[in-house]
């Protein structure tokens, strides 16, 4: 008899980023990337219907356009997932076993935020759960969340406030959302209801749960639930795709029985989040395979600039008080009235302090000081706490605005009429590079002018760094920049010899 595939109704998988990870009943994972990823995102969609193998591979040829070769490929992959608990033969028990929740000997601060939908009611267990694996648990939650849940049965768990609202009892205290936001190591949206998800990827903040997400700069994972109508209709796609090139992690759903329905017309459906059992596992091997913060490319890792930043220069060898060849020219031709109202003017001559600039990843300040000593009004932002120290030691009372934050997450007033970055772009993992190109386009004005240098493909592989081709920038920014110039030049590196890069000036269109 042939033998049906399909896809396993608790089947449990996560991506991260272009990544697809499968967790087996024993906890161990497997990673696929590239076109491995894609064609086992293929497969997993093909078999939430039953189909035999040549039927597979039918729809395989149908959806690429054409046959799928060679099928040796496709047929490693069926094994893998089999072996993992992905897809099973319906004529069996397609029930993955759980795996054991041994308690974690460090666990992490999690804030834990809950939404409207009917899975919620499944938040003490999960709650329970957490805590067996050692994290410090904190609850969010929207208004909708509360109609299946109670807040005082999770405070009795937690033994800590749940948040449900924007606002604090005390008038000149923290904001609950912002405070959250930054003691949190993980985040976690489970379940994550289809109107949570798309006020996360359109930024909106008008709830509390929305904007822990927005907020934090700790990892966020998103468990999508809601009926399988829902899940597939296009806007919902749309959103969860966006969330996932800002660098959300994204679990995918499982089966479960549609409650919206009477009882007695139930069936199981793919749509819900994983159990708590599953989806506590499906935690712990996010955690796991998490990029080391050790990474020196890792502009999250605070810390790590801290310390090279308040240890001496001998620690960050790449430091320099004088602009990159070619810099001041590009830089006087950016702030130069010419380049906002077509009138002629001296390109040294200064400006009126109305013409904003923006410098991320300012470090010491180098170019925030050129900046200002043209006449631009300058924010300069650092991550390190000790770089911007030095930075204002070193300004003697040039107009600059120091912040102490980071670019990915900054909120920032009004616009700027230029953007700088200095080699901040291509030490963001690929993942957030999206991200920051919307933030970068938000921030310019109407015919601002962002100068970004980065690495080429000449820099060295191991600076571990997105070494960048023209066409890569282009793409980031799509139809919101048009190129004006672009130039080869080089930058220090962490051993202070020179690395090539190019400088790029993009214009933002006029509305």
């Amino acid at each position: 008899m042939t033998e049906l595939l399909l896809r396993a109704p608790n089947a449990r998988v996560f991506e991260r980023g272009s990544a697809l990870y499968l967790l087996d009943a024993r906890g161990a994972v497997r990673r696929l990337d590239g076109d491995s990823a894609a064609l086992a995102r293929a497969v997993l969609t093909i078999l939430e219907q039953a189909r035999t193998r040549s039927a597979l591979f039918e729809a395989l040829a149908e959806l690429v356009g054409g046959p799928v070769e060679p099928a040796s490929v496709v047929d490693e992959l069926l094994s893998l997932l089999k072996a993992s608990g992905a897809i099973v033969s319906p004529r069996r028990d397609a029930r993955v076993a759980s795996a054991p929740s041994p308690s974690s000997s460090s666990g992490l601060r999690v804030a834990l935020c809950v939404t409207g939908a009917v899975q919620s009611v499944h938040t003490p267990w999960l709650v329970s759960l957490l805590l067996a694996e050692g994290h410090d648990v904190r609850v969010v939650m929207t208004r909708d969340a509360q109609r299946f849940c109670r807040r005082e049965g999770l405070e009795a768990l937690t033994h800590n406030p749940v948040c449900v609202s924007l606002w604090d009892a005390r008038p000149y205290g923290v904001a609950p959302h912002i405070r959250l936001a930054e003691w949190a190591e993980l985040v976690l949206v489970a379940p994550a209801s289809a109107t949570t998800i798309a006020r996360i990827a359109a930024g909106s903040c008008e709830e509390p749960v929305s904007a822990v997400c927005i907020a934090t700069r700790a990892p966020v994972v998103i468990a999508p639930s809601m009926n399988v109508a829902m899940a597939d209709a296009p806007a919902v796609r749309r959103n969860l795709e966006r969330l996932s090139e800002d660098g959300f992690i994204v679990v995918h759903p499982t089966s479960g029985h549609e409650v919206a329905l009477a009882p007695a017309e139930r069936a199981a459906m793919r749509g819900t989040m994983p159990s708590p059992t599953d989806f506590v596992a499906i935690v712990r091997a996010i955690v796991a395979t998490a990029p080391s913060r050790r990474e020196p490319a890792a502009p999250g890792a605070a810390e790590g600039w801290e310390a090279r930043y308040a240890h001496g220069a001998d620690e960050r060898p790449w430091e320099t008080d004088e602009l990159d060849e070619g810099a001041e020219g590009t830089l006087e031709r950016a702030i130069s009235r010419e380049h906002t109202n077509s009138s002629p003017l001296v390109a040294r001559a200064p400006l009126a302090s109305s013409f904003r600039a923006l410098d991320l990843g300012c470090g010491t300040g180098t170019v925030a000081r050129f900046l200002a000593a043209r006449g631009c009004a300058v924010t300069a932002l650092d991550i390190a706490e000790s770089a911007i120290a030095l930075a204002r030691g070193r300004a003697e009372g040039d107009r600059v605005r120091w912040l102490v934050a980071d670019a990915r997450v900054a909120t920032l007033n009004g616009r700027f009429d230029l953007v700088h970055d200095r080699a901040l772009l291509h030490v963001l993992a690929p993942a957030e590079q999206r991200a920051y190109a919307r933030r970068v386009t938000q921030w310019l004005a109407d015919g601002g002018s962002l100068v970004l240098t980065a690495h080429d493909e000449d820099a060295p592989a191991e600076l571990g760094t997105t070494r960048f081709q023209p066409r890569a920038v282009l793409d980031l920014f799509g139809d919101a920049l048009s190129l004006e110039s672009i130039e080869r030049t080089a930058m220090r590196g962490p051993s202070g010899r020179a690395v090539s890069a190019r400088r790029y000036v993009l214009r933002k269109l006029r509305g």
